[in-house]
């Protein structure tokens, strides 16, 4: 491929070699998980600052997904790592292909944490994956095949609960599988 077909797919390398989103790309994913997460805006969502730079995100991303537990794996080892309860601002940021962005999500204007979770920014021909600590959206896209964006499997738990028999229909949701206590 030319570097003129290069530049009209969009395609972007960091100095290590690896593929990129543009900063365009990268702010429509985080803004299509924004909306699935927010409900509406009742719910502010906040990426954890757990990398020290874009080469130990370049080292923590998985290109593919292939199976859940590799990436439950990924998250819970990224969770491990220290916070210090600095948030990223990606609003200007190229996303590497495949990265982890672990989450917080508190109520709308108050700092107290509802859940958390993980995203996966995904690749170029998947949409973002969305980890919940609700035990129902697990690595969940947050697009239905129908093309709308989905809130319901990433409610909180406790929201999560008033909902669970249609969580729970395969005719709406074939693709989560509930385990709920």
């Amino acid at each position: 491929m030319t570097q003129k077909q290069v530049k009209k797919l969009h395609f972007k390398y960091s100095e290590t070699g690896a593929l990129l989103f543009t900063k365009a790309q990268t702010k429509k994913r985080f803004a299509l998980c924004r909306e699935a997460l927010t409900n509406n805006k009742s719910y502010s969502l906040r990426i954890k600052s757990i990398y020290e730079n874009q080469e130990d995100i370049e080292r923590n991303a998985m290109k593919e997904f292939i199976i859940e537990s590799l990436f439950t794996d990924k998250y819970f080892q990224l969770h491990q790592r220290p916070w210090g309860g600095l948030y990223f601002n990606y609003e200007e940021f190229a996303a590497a292909e495949g990265a982890f962005f672990p989450f917080v999500r508190t109520k709308f204007r108050k700092h107290q944490a509802i859940d958390e979770g993980c995203i996966w920014i995904g690749n170029r021909s998947e949409f973002p994956l969305i980890y919940v600590h609700n035990f129902i959206a697990k690595w969940t896209s947050p697009i239905s095949k129908s093309g709308f964006v989905r809130t319901e499997p990433f409610l909180p738990i406790s929201e999560a609960r008033k909902i669970l028999p249609r969580l729970m229909n395969k005719v709406i949701y074939p693709d989560l599988n509930v385990s709920l206590l």
